[in-house]
């Protein structure tokens, strides 16, 4: 655990330079524009550069990566067949890219998390000035850690929050381009289509029941969505223990309390379209994660929209009152920090980090 501890001390060091040296000025119409120094940047970058050492350089730490590590040469090989039958040939694209520069198995998990970290904090970066809030929610919702288990997953879900912004400005063909970009690394990003036709639905009583009776529907039609999903993902289930496993109920009340938060604080209040874009992405994010809660196979799909409630919760709070924006962030941040230290120490799989160098 001495290196987890170590990394998010890094990161938070950094970070509050980087936040610090945010620069606010005032525009045209006496708004507050904030505007991002050189420092920013170097210091933004050497978070990055710290969590891609750390991810890109461990060993045996997930419980995927002996598979990744070990079929990197079939993916390599494998890579022009699965382009024509269009099955999830993105991992082996990177694979081919890593062997052709004369790459191992070493460097092609290196680059694997390097370009979901880089994706991942360039969206966040150009999508917030709440650095320090957005990123060590990024690192404390799961986003970073859970990319070592389920590499191919978190790959597509870090190109999927790369197209955030054609979300916000309507622009359906790019994002769908986006979508299938991710979809061509893992099928099951298809299924993020949906959260563009609901992004701006109204913040009110009725849309919000809609969304709670469809999470029902969904939660008692298991036998339904196996179906569909073994379709989509052209997979037979075997390991039905896995597919059929409820999931902790900690980490479904972490996904749903931040929409149940903001909408409670902004009951009453007037909401811009920005803030009902963002509270929407942390509202389907809740009802994702309550909707697949009978099941740790479904409730991957969390891995999608998990990055999108990083930079919702950290938006939404910009809008908060004075008081209020000095002591929800840090409650927000200690609540997902226990959160996620109980999910490092409670795994086999990622408490006893080593590192790569001893053994290549």
């Amino acid at each position: 655990m001495l290196c987890y501890y170590i990394t998010i001390l890094l990161v938070f060091v950094f970070l509050c330079v980087a936040q610090n040296s945010i620069v606010e000025s005032t525009g045209l119409d006496n708004e507050t524009i904030s505007n991002k120094t050189h420092v920013t940047k170097t210091f933004f970058i050497l978070v990055a550069a710290t969590l891609i050492f750390v991810s890109g350089f461990r060993y045996y730490v997930g419980t995927d990566y002996s598979g990744y590590l070990k079929g990197f040469e079939r993916f390599a090989s494998t890579f022009w067949t699965n382009l024509k039958e269009l099955n999830e040939p993105g991992i082996g694209f990177v694979a081919k890219v890593v062997s052709l520069f004369g790459g191992d198995k070493v460097a092609f998990i290196f680059v694997c998390a390097f370009i979901t970290i880089v994706l991942s904090l360039i969206t966040i970066y150009k999508n917030t000035d709440m650095l320090l809030l957005a990123t060590l929610l990024y690192v404390f919702m799961g986003c970073w850690h859970g990319a070592f288990n389920g590499v191919r997953q978190y790959l597509a879900a870090a190109i999927v929050f790369a197209g955030i912004n054609f979300i916000k400005e309507r622009k359906f063909l790019k994002y769908a381009l986006i979508v299938f970009i991710a979809f061509l690394f893992h099928a099951s990003a298809i299924i993020m289509i949906f959260p563009y036709f609901i992004a701006y639905n109204k913040i009110n009583f009725r849309n919000i029941a809609l969304l709670i009776v469809a999470s029902i529907i969904l939660l008692f039609s298991f036998s339904e969505l196996l179906d569909l999903a073994g379709f989509i993902l052209r997979n037979e289930f075997t390991e039905l223990e896995y597919v059929t496993a409820s999931v902790n109920i900690l980490r479904v009340l972490v996904a749903i309390a931040p929409a149940v938060f903001f909408i409670l604080v902004y009951a009453g209040r007037p909401i811009s379209k920005d803030q009902c874009f963002w509270m929407n992405l942390l509202i389907i994010n809740g009802i994702i994660m309550f909707a697949t809660s009978n099941s740790t196979y479904f409730a991957r799909i969390g891995i999608y929209t998990a990055p999108f409630s990083t930079l919702g919760i950290a938006e939404l709070v910009k809008g908060l009152k004075p008081r209020e924006k000095k002591v929800f962030p840090i409650i927000i941040i200690f609540a997902f920090f226990l959160f996620w230290l109980y999910s490092i120490q409670t795994s086999e799989a990622l408490n006893n980090f080593q590192w790569v160098f001893g053994y290549i």
